[in-house]
Order: structure tokens, then C-alpha cells, then sequence
């Protein structure tokens, strides 16, 4: 199956003016770049102590969730702190794990896009 290019998806975004989830879902599923990157920008609001123990203990509506929680944390851990490269494998779990979180991930591209 053929992926959308992700320039489509961007020029969208201008047009629109601001990233919805439904466009954060269809650029998640156009690069494997975005994966990469939307993976660790969830992480990134993880407390430290989630973050090492690869499990949620703050209910504050970001991050990943009680139950995505570790299979994230080993993959980020995987390819972070191992040095591993992503596989096709790793991008394919980042991305279904993602889709769950495009709200998120288009509510910061928002904030990131009104202050920059």
C-alpha cells in the first residue's frame, strides 16, 4: 500500500492554519519520521520517575497511559539508551501506539506553532 506524502499532509496544514487530530493521523501515517519524533515528544511528558520505570503514576491527561506506557517506555529505551537503530518493526508499534495519542501530539504542534 502506498503512503500519502507527507508534504500534502503539511500543505493541508497551512491552509487550515493549525494541526487537527484527524491531520495529525493521516502525517503519522505518511512518515516514518513523524513516528520517531511524536514517540518521543509524548515521552517527553512523562515524569522522570515514568520515565524510568516505564510505567504511569500521574493521571494529568499527557503522556502515554497506564497500558501504553511500558511498551513505549522499551522501545524509546531500546532505541535511546541502546543506541539501536528503528526498525521497520519499531516504526510499525510507534505508529499504531500514536494514533491514540494524535490529539496530543496536534494540541503541541499548535502551542508550538502559536509561540513560534
Amino acid at each position: 500500500m502506498r503512503r500519502e506524502d507527507p508534504q500534502i499532509v503539511l500543505r493541508e496544514v497551512e491552509r487550515e492554519g493549525r494541526w487537527d487530530t484527524a491531520l495529525m493521523r493521516r502525517f503519522l501515517a505518511s512518515s516514518d519520521k513523524a513516528v520517531k519524533r511524536g514517540m518521543l515528544r509524548i515521552w517527553s511528558f512523562q515524569t522522570q520517575d515514568e520515565r524510568f520505570s516505564h510505567a504511569t503514576r500521574q493521571s494529568n491527561g499527557v503522556g502515554f497511559n497506564k497500558f501504553d506506557a511500558p511498551r513505549a517506555g522499551a522501545l524509546l529505551e531500546k532505541v535511546m539508551r541502546q543506541k539501536e537503530q528503528w526498525t521497520d518493526a519499531d516504526v510499525r508499534q510507534g505508529r499504531r501506539l500514536l494514533m491514540k495519542y494524535a490529539g496530543q501530539l496536534a494540541q503541541q504542534a499548535n502551542i508550538s506553532r502559536e509561540s513560534g
